[in-house]
């Protein structure tokens, strides 16, 4: 915390291993859309949507 907000850092070892995606053209628009819209990353407001993406594409689970 700095200043009253949360201060992100990078740390390698909670690093994910790489993976690779395949997207559709439009799935791949769609996600470039929302990171060129995308203002800015603040940590506290944008972990609640991010988090949860996150495990779902990481997850062994969603193996099919």
């Amino acid at each position: 915390m700095v200043a009253g907000l949360e201060r992100v850092v990078w740390n390698p070892a909670l690093s994910t291993p790489a993976k690779e995606f395949e997207f559709s053209d439009p799935e791949a628009a769609r996600i470039k859309a929302a990171i060129q819209t995308w203002d800015s990353y603040g940590a506290t407001a944008d972990r609640k949507w991010l988090q949860p993406l996150l495990e779902l594409l990481f997850s062994t689970a969603a193996q099919p």
